[in-house]
């Protein structure tokens, strides 16, 4: 597994924030008596009054507030979807900012904001669940804060979709981000060119990651794999999680029968990317490597070596597929079948001779 570095969930500070936001956090005059209207407020301003209240108590700085923060961010964004559904509904009349597309924009910042001040109360799981809510707004911070969480949980292909497809242009952080990832992964040509383009949009911390590149032991990589499955009795497959494929070995010897065709393109397409098609294309690698983790089945005997895959994925071909090797020859036959059931019949596979599930 990557030896991850750089950038965590909880030390990334991003550069820049959204009007809206803005308007949350703004500073108060006279934060005691704002607070009181805002109270008296609650029933007619909404969403609104609730917001407002939670960005004068984090402003504030002081720990014990930040349970009430929760509350009040939770309480704005509940009712800010309720005020969505309203709008797509034609039941709101009034003309402007109160527009569906506006709420919806609003609905993306409160659950990046309640996932802030989760992680902040070491409520992490449930931060997970808030920036997943703001991706399904597009808010782009939501989208960044779940790629440094899948980062970290080894999960690199989620990661760098997210990180690819959380911006129709080009943003400072995400390019910063894109950097940190290929850092993580010591392809430090293409951390270069990410950090490098992130320092010229004005992300301060991109500089100082170019100079750290400067100083660190120079690498290249010819692959993407990043995870080695032992299926065994000499079988083995390595997954990779950035480019795309599964690929299968008996005893250091690549069976291009048993592999896996998935290929994420969009790695090299920058990040002006479609959503669907990414999210489609990871969906088909996925299966792919479920296909191989929770459907292969090894075995030995007396004369024999074998590997049997059960494939549900279209992308892959339907049905079961069987290498076998003889142990007198080296000779490597290859079969397909209906199903399994066919396939332990036909080989003559006994329960004994099988190995457990991979992982």
């Amino acid at each position: 597994m990557t030896d991850f570095q750089g950038e965590t969930p909880s030390s990334m500070r991003f550069s820049t924030m959204s009007t809206f936001e803005a308007s949350i956090f703004r500073t108060s005059p006279d934060p005691a008596t704002e607070l009181k209207e805002l109270f008296g407020s609650l029933e007619t301003n909404g969403y609104l009054a609730h917001m407002r209240i939670a960005g004068i108590l984090a402003s504030m700085g002081q720990r014990r507030h930040l349970g009430r923060v929760r509350h009040h961010f939770s309480q704005a964004f509940t009712l800010a979807e309720l005020d969505l559904h309203l709008a797509l509904a034609g039941e709101l009349g009034e003309p402007g900012t109160r527009t569906a597309e506006a709420i919806a924009d609003r609905c993306g910042s409160l659950a990046y904001c309640l996932g802030e001040v989760c992680e902040q109360i070491g409520r992490f799981s449930e931060a997970r669940v808030h920036f997943q809510r703001g991706v399904g707004y597009y808010n782009v911070h939501s989208s960044l804060k779940l790629a440094l969480y899948a980062k970290l949980d080894g999960h690199l292909d989620r990661a760098l979709h997210l990180l690819t497809s959380a911006s129709d242009e080009k943003d400072l952080d995400v390019e910063y981000l894109l950097g940190d990832h290929f850092s993580a992964r010591s392809d430090f040509d293409r951390a270069r060119e990410y950090f490098a383009s992130a320092a010229s949009l004005g992300q301060k911390r991109a500089a100082a990651r170019l100079s750290d590149l400067d100083n660190t032991e120079w690498k290249s990589i010819d692959s993407g794999v990043e995870e080695s499955i032992d299926l065994g009795f000499g079988w083995n497959a390595l997954i990779d999680h950035v480019e795309g494929g599964v690929y299968v070995y008996y005893e250091d010897d690549n069976v291009d029968f048993l592999e896996g065709r998935s290929i994420l393109t969009f790695i090299d397409q920058g990040t002006a990317v479609d959503r669907v098609g990414t999210s489609s294309e990871l969906e088909r690698h996925r299966v792919d490597v479920d296909d191989l983790k929770r459907r292969s089945i090894t075995f030995r005997d007396s004369s024999r070596t074998g590997l049997l895959q059960v494939r549900a994925s279209e992308y892959s071909g339907v049905g079961t597929v069987a290498a076998v090797v003889d142990h007198a020859t080296g000779d490597m036959q290859e079969y397909k079948f209906e199903n399994l059931s066919s396939a332990l019949r036909d080989l003559a596979v006994s329960p004994e001779s099988i190995a457990p599930p991979a992982g």
